[in-house]
């Protein structure tokens, strides 16, 4: 699994965030490393191998003063602060509201089950013109046939 995993990630071109504990798919997969620390967001100059390194001072408390150590100071030593947003609620909606949301929804409900029902009758059809293609008698000379 990790193998199919590791090989999928590896091949995609583009641009993720790969949060795992697994130390060895890291190793396969990420070129940098960004670490979130006292709510800020920067990256950590050093592989994953620095990275338990700097665990384990900070955990002894050998830390610089300033609460980073300089095993994970960007080469800049810039920053990126992280805003979060903390106690974020869903508003209860009144009886009415939810009457108002449900008579909105409706028409768009109905409309997905139409294009749905559109959906499997096309995907029907496309499985009755492929099994009518894969007959060899089809190809054959003599008189030609319809298959629609």
């Amino acid at each position: 699994m990790r193998e199919s995993i590791s090989l999928a990630l590896q091949s995609y071109s583009g641009c993720l965030v790969v949060v795992a504990h697994d130390r060895h798919l890291l190793r396969l997969v990420t070129n940098d490393l960004w670490l979130i620390d006292n709510g800020r967001l920067r990256p950590f100059d050093g592989d994953l191998d620095d990275y338990v390194k700097w665990l384990r001072q900070r955990q002894k408390g050998t830390e610089n003063p300033g609460g980073s150590s300089s095993a994970g100071k960007s080469p800049k030593g810039k920053e990126t602060p992280i805003k979060l947003k903390h106690n974020i609620q869903p508003t209860k909606l009144s009886r009415k509201e939810r009457a108002q949301q449900r008579i909105k929804v409706k028409p768009l409900r109905d409309k997905l089950l139409r294009i749905e029902k559109e959906i499997d009758k096309a995907n029907e059809i496309q499985q009755e013109l492929d099994q009518q293609l894969a007959d060899s008698e089809i190809y054959s000379e003599g008189e030609p046939r319809s298959i629609a």
